[in-house]
């Protein structure tokens, strides 16, 4: 068994569990008078102690992709602590993020009941996301819409990605694009039919807005083969 067995029991101050994960449950708390905050948790293990020391555990990750991020502009929850061991059934290690209330852009362009602009906005809004981060020289390995939520602000929408453990620095554009537009693609995939294309489509324009005629073909070929795979 790879992991030990889930930590179940909720951490002081808990408001609910914001994601149902035996390898490392994530928590919304709030202590009284503060800004409710997300705890996310893992379960120390011997790799996680290797990994720790060595500098490469997903905690450590989830800060250095952050601080990738808020280099380059682009929205990612504040962690104003770092990590931190603590115990509760066993030892773990958790970590706090600024809470970003809003809608996951999975629920927000997956969802068939919700407005039809209001989805084009939202996939337009992920596409400037992929735009964004390819500009900066960075990809997500762990693009997912359910990891991208979305924060009205008026006639405004704000993406922030509450997921960086997987942000990398690339030089290869036309790759990774491709590669982030297939993670965010297959998520969908996975609820059951696509999106209509008028709600979909907008997410590819913008994510392609930065690169050139032939570099846009590129990437169309690319997705066009992972789809007959």
């Amino acid at each position: 068994m790879r992991y030990p067995p889930a930590v179940v029991s909720p951490p002081a101050h808990a408001v609910r569990r914001l994601k149902e994960s035996g390898e490392h449950p994530v928590w919304l708390v709030q202590r009284p008078g503060e800004a409710p905050r997300t705890l996310k948790t893992w379960s120390v293990t011997p790799a996680m102690c290797v990994k720790l020391a060595l500098g490469i555990a997903q905690p450590q990750r989830q800060i250095a992709g952050a601080r990738r991020l808020e280099r380059a502009g682009l929205r990612t929850p504040a962690i104003p602590g770092g990590w931190r061991f603590a115990r509760r059934e066993r030892r773990v290690v958790e970590m706090e993020l600024a809470f970003v209330e809003g809608l996951s852009a999975l629920e927000a362009i997956g969802d068939r009941t919700l407005a039809g602009p209001y989805r084009r906005a939202a996939s337009a809004a992920v596409g400037e996301v992929v735009a964004g981060m390819v500009e900066a020289g960075l990809f997500n390995r762990d693009m997912k819409l359910a990891n991208l939520i979305l924060a009205d602000r008026g006639e405004k929408t704000d993406v922030w990605q509450i997921d960086t453990v997987g942000v990398r620095t690339t030089r290869r554009r036309v790759k990774e694009t491709a590669r982030m537009l297939e993670r965010l693609g297959v998520q969908l995939s996975i609820m059951g039919p696509r999106p209509d294309p008028a709600v979909w489509v907008p997410a590819f324009r913008h994510a392609l807005r930065g690169l050139d005629i032939e570099d846009r073909r590129e990437v169309v070929r690319r997705l066009q083969a992972h789809r007959r795979r």
